[in-house]
């Protein structure tokens, strides 16, 4: 079980793969319920191989679960290629871009 404050990162479609005692059941249901168009959570099974499986939905953010748990959603890129891409796509965001590009983390944006 999860005993202190934990921040957990979860890369964008990358699984993370956590021992079954990482988790109560009712926390994985939380997730599973309230943020499951963020995370995906696979319960522990045979399947997969006792373990929770978490992968993020290509969402950035954090999600503050409870008080001991942060999920923190990161990009597969750095988040100053993030901040290019929007700017490609969306053309009149380079004034925003080069204001916030400077950032060096998620928390920082």
């Amino acid at each position: 079980m999860i005993d202190t404050k934990r921040e957990l990162e979860l890369i964008e479609y990358q699984t993370k793969y956590l021992r079954q005692e990482d988790f109560s059941d009712e926390l994985g249901e939380f997730i599973w319920k309230n943020y499951n168009a963020q995370v995906s959570i696979d319960f522990p099974s045979v399947k997969t191989n006792r373990q929770w499986c978490l992968t993020n939905q290509g969402w950035i953010g954090y999600i503050p679960v409870n008080e001991k748990l942060l999920l923190s959603l990161k990009p597969k890129i750095s988040i100053e290629n993030v901040f290019r891409m929007l700017e490609y796509a969306l053309k009149d965001l380079q004034i925003v871009s080069e204001q916030l590009a400077y950032c060096n983390s998620l928390q920082d944006f």
